[in-house]
């Protein structure tokens, strides 16, 4: 779903709870007067926001029924029910799903019936699998745990009954209002009541409390538009939109300082590890997306993640050290760039790897935050150098083009330090090949922890690639701590897979090894993109073992060995699979955000499963999903 729909919907369900005075808000509604009646897209305006507005209602009832109504007394009898002595597993699994199936066809078909049907499994397996996640304790019984914890529970005439109408009350207090909630129907209806909004008054609704259009007074129409046929949802809904708008002009200033202290301890790092691999020690300067986007090993350096890089106000031109730009938000409140000159006009950006880019600087860095929209709540600007301290200001929204050299002495506020701030010493390059010697010396010696020594070698990147034939002697002797990371490490600071990728497969492939040291080898492997290429079919192998999350790390291992993705299918298949497995709460979003980045190749996999008890309606929601993201594209 759109992001813009999704916080729509959070605008409209999530905070307005507390907004609402008073339960039924319908009541004073009604079709207005003939002669009173608006426009078509005004009048379907004012029904959707009443629509919605009601569904509210739902959910804060929803929310009081779950808080009435305690679930472990119903834990502690299913379980008694299922086997007081045999040890079932702590989380709701095949056991429990199907258990809960057979009381169901026994003592209520029709709720059965739905529940095979794929209508309840995805609301039913999460919310239960938390709740025995809750319960879980490594040692004992199911039922043992759910008693220790929950005695004394008062006793029932009929535990199976008992059980079944928790079930059904569930069901309908919570299930059913989710499906509604979260269903098609209501993104549709967000997605429209967002376009009819600019339609009608010039603005949406999430675009107008995000800044945009301060000239319009948008509460102000909705009240005098929705007042005649629903006045207690005009009054309501209007306020909580002028609450929304204050809370996030904070927030969005808020987050801009986050922003500049994010891409400062990226630039810290960008020194410390060489993450290009020019050899240099510097800093990025060109712009703000390079920190994502610069090329290697064949894909993105993601110094940065792609949601920060897509606020660049000015990013760098294509060119063929650089990767794609990542999609833009919906709205971008703030815009980041990189200052382009000191206070003399000197350009931050220069040459210092003699590859004709002037997109780099041996000893400094400067960005700046400014309002995308400059208005009311929205108008300071926002300053970072390599000194690590923010800086505020005023500035009429405008980027700021150099940077001070006295902040303060030109009417800049301090306003916050990132990791220290002033404290950060660079490092010269005599002092940081003493150092990486030293952790070497004492890798070599043997009497020092080699997990913690390795931990640190990784954090210098290729610059401590002297350390390779150590740390390789590490991973095929060590305990098993240590050579996880050692592979971590060796990811990080070797130039080539060579001589260390036969070594990273045949940990990952050896069942006899432990699994998370197993998926760590496949993770590191997977960091050395294309030139690792030759593991492919191996990683096809490794996606098919008894480990979910060694097959999800092999799964996203494959996409950095063949950006061209050729192997597609396969992972649609892979992850459409663990799709289908349940208790993988921790997978969920992964299964759905990585096949919605296959995207339309994914919907016959994903519609073959659509009827799944578990997985159906996640599967449906995909399609939907996939479906949507085509249609905007054109």
């Amino acid at each position: 779903m759109k992001a813009a729909v999704k916080s729509l919907i959070l605008l409209l369900f999530a905070l307005l709870l507390p907004a609402c005075g008073s339960r039924g808000s319908g009541q004073q509604s009604g079709p207005a007067p003939e002669s009173q009646s608006p426009p078509a897209p005004a009048a379907r305006f004012t029904v959707l926001l009443a629509d919605l507005w009601g569904m509210q209602d739902k959910a804060r009832e929803m929310e009081e029924w779950q808080s009435r109504n305690d679930m472990f007394p119903f834990l502690r009898r299913f379980h008694e029910l299922l086997d007081e002595t045999q040890d079932l597993p702590g989380v709701f699994d095949d056991i429990h799903a199907d258990y809960m199936l057979k009381l169901l066809r026994k003592h209520d078909a029709p709720l059965a019936d739905r529940m095979e049907k794929g209508e309840l499994g995805r609301f039913v397996n999460y919310h239960f699998g938390l709740c025995w996640d809750q319960v879980y304790k490594p040692e004992g019984s199911a039922l043992q745990r759910c008693r220790r914890e929950y005695d004394p529970v008062p006793p029932v005439a009929d535990k199976e009954k008992d059980c079944v109408a928790y079930i059904a009350e569930f069901v309908r207090h919570v299930v059913d209002v989710r499906i509604e909630l979260e269903g098609e129907a209501t993104e549709d209806k967000a997605a429209e009541i967002e376009t009819l909004s600019k339609e009608v008054f010039g603005t949406g609704l999430e675009e107008w409390a995000l800044g945009f259009h301060p000239e319009i007074d948008l509460p102000a129409k909705v009240r005098a538009l929705a007042a005649v046929s629903h006045p207690k949802v005009a009054q309501d809904f209007t306020a909580m939109l002028e609450r929304r708008s204050k809370t996030m002009a904070e927030y969005s200033q808020d987050r801009a300082k986050s922003r500049l202290q994010e891409l400062f301890r990226a630039e810290m790092d960008f020194r410390r590890t060489d993450p290009d691999r020019n050899g240099v020690t510097d800093f990025w300067t060109a712009d703000v997306s390079g920190l994502n986007r610069l090329k290697v090993r064949g894909r993105p350096a993601a110094c940065i993640p792609d949601d920060v890089a897509g606020e660049d106000g000015s990013p760098l031109k294509d060119d063929p050290a650089l990767c794609p730009m990542p999609n833009l938000a919906d709205y971008r409140v703030y815009l980041l760039r990189a200052v382009p000159a000191d206070s003399e006009g000197k350009p931050l950006g220069t040459d210092t790897d003699g590859s004709g880019r002037a997109w780099r600087n041996r000893a400094r860095f400067a960005f700046c935050a400014h309002p995308a929209v400059y208005g009311v709540g929205r108008k300071n600007s926002y300053i970072i150098d390599q000194t690590g301290v923010v800086w505020m200001k005023d500035t009429g929204g405008k980027p700021v083009d150099r940077f001070p050299a006295d902040p303060g002495g030109e009417q800049w506020a301090r306003v916050g330090e990132t990791g220290g701030g002033d404290d950060i010493r660079m490092l010269s390059a005599e002092e940081e090949k003493a150092a990486i010697d030293d952790l070497v010396t004492r890798l070599d010696e043997g009497r020092y922890d080699a997990q913690e020594i390795a931990c640190e070698l990784a954090d210098w990147g290729v610059r401590a690639s002297r350390a390779v034939p150590k740390l390789l002697e590490v991973l095929k002797t060590s305990e098993k701590w240590e050579r996880a990371a050692a592979a971590g490490a060796l990811a990080r600071i070797a130039t080539s897979p060579g001589g260390i990728l036969p070594v990273l497969i045949g940990i990952a492939k050896d069942e006899k090894e432990d699994v998370q040291l197993r998926r760590t080898c496949v993770e590191a492997a997977g960091e050395f993109g294309p030139e690792a290429a030759a593991a492919l079919e191996d990683m096809k192998a490794i996606a098919a073992s008894e480990s979910f999350d060694l097959r999800a790390e092999a799964l996203r291992a494959m996409v950095k060995l063949d950006p061209a993705d050729g192997a597609r299918d396969f992972r649609t298949e892979g992850w459409v699979g663990l799709l289908l497995k349940k208790n993988l709460h921790d997978l969920d979003d992964e299964c759905e955000s990585s096949l919605l980045r296959i995207g339309p190749p994914a919907v016959p996999a994903l519609e073959k499963i659509a009827g799944d008890r578990i997985a159906g309606e996640a599967a449906r929601k995909i399609i939907r999903a996939i479906r949507r993201a085509a249609k905007r594209r054109g």
